[in-house]
């Protein structure tokens, strides 16, 4: 941008627009890092949010698994429960070997 006949105001003003200028093209880089960082974010949190769900499922599936073969048909332990609905919560060492306890 030139000014014609231009005095000290308007040598002032162009600088001050240059400045701003500058200003907002720095703003303006930042918030595009700052989109390109939250979008990494999300995607390294989706993924980490995917893992753990499977991890859980996975773990769950374990734990059903353990209370179906202590508390199975073959086990000869009878539970008022559903081997699905029964809480294992611990084991305890009993004078026979480990005993679990049912919540």
């Amino acid at each position: 941008m030139q000014l014609r006949h231009a005095n000290a105001d308007d040598t002032f003003r162009l600088a001050e627009i240059e400045k701003l200028k500058a200003e907002r093209d720095q703003l303006q880089a930042e918030i595009n890092q700052k989109a390109r960082d939250n979008e990494a974010l999300s995607r390294t949190s989706a993924f980490f949010t995917k893992l753990h769900s499977e991890r859980l499922t996975r773990i769950a599936e374990e734990i059903h698994t353990a209370k179906e073969l202590l508390l199975g048909p073959a086990s000869g332990i009878v539970t008022s429960a559903p081997v699905g609905e029964a809480t294992l919560t611990s084991f305890i060492e009993g004078p026979s070997g480990f005993e679990s306890i049912l919540s």
